[in-house]
C-alpha cells in the first residue's frame, strides 16, 4: 500500500518539476528584459515591483501551492515587462512625431478658423469688433444687420467647438510629451490621440453653453451687451478647458444636471402645494384646515 501511494506521487512530482523548469526559463527571459529596461532608465516602478514579487516567490520545494504561486507571479511580471518594452519602443518611434504634427496642425487650423470667423463677421457687417462678444453671449447676430439673426448662434457654436478642439489638442500634446519623456506611451491609445481634438471640441462646446446657461441663471437673465467683451472671453475659455480636461467638463455637466433636476423638483413641489391649497378651499372644513400647513410649508 505504501508503495502504491509513492508510485502515485511520482508522476505529480515529475509534472511539477517540468513545470518549474519551463517557468525557470521564462523567468530568465523576464530577468534579462527587466535588466535591459533598467539599464535604459525606462523601467516603470510597477514592473520592478512585480519582478521583485516573482523573485521572492521562487519556490524552495516542489510543493504544488508554492509552484503555482510562483508561476502566477512570473506570468504577471512577464506581461508587465513585455508591455513596458513595447511602450518604450513606441515612445521613440516616428508615429509619435506624426501624432505631434497632427495635433499642431489641428491647433493651427482651429486658431485660423477663429480669426477667419471674426474677420468674416466684421467684413459683412454682422459684427463689429465690440459686437463680436455680444453675438457669442446672446447667441444672435449683433450690429442690427437684417436677416442675420441666426449667424451669431451658429458662429458661437463654431467658435466654442474650435476653442475646445484647441484645448483637446493641447492636452494631447502634453500627454505625448510626458509619455515620450518617460517612455510610457501606449500604442493602444493611438486612436485616442487622433479623436481627442474632435471629442474635446464637442464636449467643450457643450459645457461652454452649459456655463453660459448657469451664468444667466445666476444673474437672472442674459448678460448685458456692455459685458459682452468679457463674456465672449469667458465663453471661449470655458470651451477651451472643457476640451482640455474631461474632469472639468464632467463637473460642469454635473452642476448643470443638478440645477435642472433641482429646478424641476421645486416646480413639482410648488405644483403639489398649489393643488393641495386649492383642494382645501374647495372642500372647506377639515379640507381647508388640511390645506393650511401645506401653504405655510
Amino acid at each position: 500500500m505504501m508503495g502504491g501511494q509513492a508510485g502515485e506521487g511520482a508522476p505529480e512530482t515529475l509534472v511539477l518539476a517540468d513545470l518549474k523548469a519551463e517557468w525557470d526559463g521564462r523567468f530568465v527571459r523576464v530577468d534579462a528584459q527587466v535588466q535591459q529596461l533598467a539599464e535604459r532608465g525606462v523601467l516603470p516602478p510597477a514592473v520592478g515591483a512585480l519582478y521583485k514579487a516573482a523573485l521572492d516567490a521562487a519556490p524552495q520545494s516542489g510543493d504544488l501551492a508554492a509552484v503555482s504561486a510562483w508561476v502566477d507571479a512570473v506570468a504577471r511580471a512577464e506581461n508587465a515587462a513585455a508591455h513596458a518594452a513595447d511602450c518604450a519602443a513606441f515612445s521613440s518611434s516616428r508615429t509619435v512625431w506624426w501624432l505631434a504634427l497632427y495635433e499642431f496642425a489641428v491647433v493651427a487650423l482651429a486658431v485660423a478658423g477663429v480669426g477667419w470667423l471674426a474677420a468674416a463677421w466684421t467684413a459683412v457687417g454682422v459684427l463689429s469688433p465690440a459686437g463680436f462678444g455680444a453675438a457669442v453671449v446672446h447667441g444672435a447676430g449683433a450690429g442690427g444687420a437684417a436677416g442675420v439673426g441666426g449667424a451669431g448662434a451658429v458662429g458661437a457654436a463654431v467658435l466654442s467647438f474650435l476653442a475646445a478642439a484647441v484645448g483637446g489638442s493641447v492636452y494631447s500634446l502634453y500627454s505625448l510629451y510626458v509619455g515620450a519623456l518617460h517612455r510610457t506611451l501606449d500604442r493602444d491609445a493611438l486612436l485616442w490621440y487622433v479623436v481627442k481634438p474632435i471629442t474635446g471640441g464637442v464636449m467643450g462646446a457643450f459645457v461652454a453653453n452649459i456655463a453660459l446657461f448657469l451664468a444667466q441663471s445666476v444673474t437672472g437673465g442674459g448678460l448685458s451687451t456692455a459685458h459682452a467683451g468679457t463674456g465672449w472671453l469667458f465663453y471661449v475659455l470655458v470651451a477651451f478647458f472643457g476640451g482640455y480636461n474631461e474632469k472639468f467638463a464632467a463637473q460642469l455637466t454635473e452642476i448643470f444636471a443638478s440645477r435642472v433636476t433641482g429646478s424641476a423638483f421645486l416646480m413639482r413641489q410648488a405644483s403639489a402645494k398649489t393643488a393641495g391649497n386649492g383642494g382645501g378651499v374647495a372642500g372647506g372644513g377639515s379640507g381647508g384646515t388640511g390645506g393650511g400647513p401645506a401653504k405655510d410649508a
